[in-house]
């Protein structure tokens, strides 16, 4: 890669070989939550429980070792009861456990190790998590050791690895991947360790822990969380006696409005006559923007997701003689498909983007009966706060070029391949405004084997 410009203060880069998003747990999250069953488990003891978190101690059972034969290598496959294969194709499969705990409805979760034994180490090589292949048009399971094996160190690095806070049906909870065996891929060696004990922590401030009582599916939800017993206030209120969520009352026509890029848009009663609106009917009061936010629906039946269109407040200006004539205006913030999010379990951002569609859609509606919302005047603030003069920037760049399964969601950039049409040296530039001077950057690459179904992050 070349750049241009001399980068800005710890400036985070992604170079997006393909729109797959990085996930490390190889099961579903419905097979997660449902694995994290502890109504009998006798591997997890719950030390402690309040609203401030929980503390739980957790020994593997029954530590099981089977031997295979690939490639002309011989591997060693480690399970224990309740443990799940950890990490992508190509990944040693580290036996891990999940557990769930439930948390408060906001708030971010802080986990930490709080004792470990000192465990016992053993000769072995793991086999790796196996990927797919497409042979004879069908998915073939492939074994091969991908670039984690020539690390140094163990893997993985830490005993634990926590999701980030979400929803699972009328509950809050976190996911967390617990790691007894590590792996010293260089060495062989495997690090053993009969006890863990580790402290969720739930950051959140008195005042969101509206506690009531736990009714909703009792069964299914103290089988699955180790804290139910305190976690099972926080659930969410009944929806409705159908069991669905109430729909605002969408009538009468909806105009779209594509938005591509980020920032305050407005829309002049001008610009609507124009349009072939009729701008003397329209009663401004009722005038309302609708959008969901342009994020993806999530794939999993258990999380929550809107029932129809949200409505955005918006600023009306011009419109107090109760018309909408040519000058007055609508403005509105609109949003992107794609754009940065902060994860308070791993304190980094990542970037998100829409794989379905280029543009975000808002819908303008009015005379429906229904006063709109409007955006809300709010005092300054303090007026003697620091001057900034530099901050930290983000740029992503990422091409879907290559589809090489025919379908589903891996899509590629540039194939790096010598024989292919593609080169195998590629170039792009960044041009940010006004860079800070004798600064440096932060570039994360992401590739994907040729044939390996894995994927290998550089930074």
């Amino acid at each position: 890669m070349t750049f241009r410009h001399r980068a800005l203060d710890a400036m985070n880069r992604r170079l997006f070989l393909c729109i797959f998003s990085c996930v490390f747990f190889s099961l579903s999250w419905t097979a997660g939550f449902a694995s994290a069953h502890t109504g009998t488990a006798t591997d997890i003891v719950v030390v402690s429980s309040d609203e401030n978190g929980c503390t739980i101690s957790f020994s593997p059972r029954t530590l099981q070792t089977d031997t295979v034969f690939l490639n002309g290598k011989t591997y060693g496959f480690l399970s224990f009861d309740r443990s799940v294969p950890y990490g992508q194709p190509g990944d040693p499969s580290i036996p891990c456990r999940i557990i769930s705990v439930g948390v408060p409805p906001e708030g971010g979760v802080r986990v930490s190790l709080v004792d470990a034994d000192a465990g016992e180490t053993r000769t072995m090589r793991l086999a790796p998590v196996p990927g797919v292949e497409k042979k004879d048009g069908l998915g073939a399971s492939l074994y091969r050791e991908g670039a984690v094996y020539q690390s140094p160190g163990t893997v993985p690095q830490s005993f634990f690895n926590a999701e980030e806070p979400a929803w699972a049906g009328v509950q809050r909870i976190v996911r967390i991947a617990v790691f007894p065996v590590r792996f010293d891929p260089i060495k062989n060696i495997l690090e053993i360790h009969s006890r863990l004990t580790l402290r969720v922590a739930f950051e959140s401030s008195s005042n969101t822990l509206q506690t009531g009582t736990p009714v909703r599916e009792s069964r299914f939800y103290e089988d699955a969380i180790l804290n139910y017993p305190v976690a099972g206030k926080w659930q969410k209120p009944a929806a409705s006696s159908a069991g669905r969520l109430e729909k605002p009352a969408l009538t009468g026509l909806w105009y779209k409005i594509p938005v591509a890029e980020e920032g305050v848009y407005k829309i002049t009663g001008k610009f609507l006559r124009e349009k072939g609106v009729d701008i003397g009917s329209i009663q401004p009061g009722t005038l309302k923007i609708c959008n969901n936010g342009g994020r993806v629906l999530p794939r999993s039946l258990y999380d929550t997701r809107p029932d129809s269109l949200i409505e955005n407040p918006i600023l009306v200006t011009g419109a107090d003689d109760d018309r909408f004539d040519d000058s007055d205006t609508i403005l509105f913030f609109g949003r992107k498909l794609t754009g940065w999010e902060f994860s308070s379990v791993s304190q980094r951002w990542s970037h998100y983007s829409n794989a379905y569609a280029f543009k975000n859609v808002y819908w303008l509606g009015f005379n429906d009966g229904r006063q709109g919302k409007r955006i809300q005047t709010a005092a300054g603030g303090d007026q003697t706060a620091q001057l900034r003069t530099q901050f930290t920037d983000r740029f992503f760049f990422e091409q879907d070029k290559l589809n090489p399964l025919e379908g589903g969601m891996i899509w590629l950039c540039n194939e790096f391949d010598a024989g292919s049409a593609f080169s195998s040296a590629f170039s792009t530039d960044f041009n940010p405004t006004d860079p800070v001077s004798n600064d440096s950057a932060r570039i994360r690459i992401r590739f994907k084997g040729g044939e390996l179904d894995a994927y290998a992050t550089q930074e």
